[in-house]
């Protein structure tokens, strides 16, 4: 008995789904290459092409390693013989970038139009009305270029004079509790 188109399908997108996972374990989703977690997708559909190596998923998607997520109305995947994910393009309204830093116990949240992940240069783009959120800073702009390894983040202007959105960088500052003392010892000395 041959298996069925549908079950062809079924087949090889559980194959593929199997080995973006296990393959993307040497090239972990957090970006730091040291994960050894799954890498999990979910979506509404997926449209893959093996000998491309390109996922395309489609509604609602949610791409998850561990604690590290990115949430978009569409991404593309593209994978290396035997190394993984090397490049990742969300689209969404915005889509959503979340990096766990397991050593620091910290996170990264980045939002855009369109988030762009290429492996081999250790960078992430956010483009249109970017916002990177790191520790206690928020980077705003049109674009956003973040290095995830050296965590160096440029940022530039949109070029449309009409609707000029400037860089916009904002710094909390320290409360008397984040540097050890308290508003009652802060005045004495």
């Amino acid at each position: 008995m041959r298996p069925s188109s549908a079950a062809k399908v079924r087949l090889r997108f559980g194959l593929t789904l199997a080995f973006i996972m296990v393959s993307g374990s040497a090239a972990a989703f957090d970006m730091t290459l040291q994960s050894r977690e799954p890498i999990r997708i979910q979506a509404d559909s997926a449209e893959l092409d093996e000998l491309k190596g390109v996922a395309t998923y489609n509604g609602d998607v949610v791409i998850s390693q561990g604690r590290s997520l990115i949430e978009a109305s569409r991404i593309t995947v593209y994978t290396t013989g035997g190394r993984g994910i090397s490049r990742l393009d969300a689209v969404g309204t915005p889509a959503h970038l979340k990096q766990y830093n397991a050593e620091e116990d910290t996170e990264t949240n980045a939002y855009a139009k369109r988030i762009d992940y290429r492996r081999d240069q250790n960078q992430v783009a956010l483009r249109g009305s970017a916002r990177l959120e790191q520790d206690s800073s928020i980077f705003q702009g049109e674009e956003i270029l973040y290095d995830t390894v050296s965590q160096v983040v440029n940022a530039r202007s949109s070029d449309d004079k009409d609707k000029k959105q400037r860089v916009e960088m904002v710094y909390f500052p320290e409360t008397p509790d984040d540097e050890g003392e308290t508003p009652e010892s802060a005045g004495q000395n």
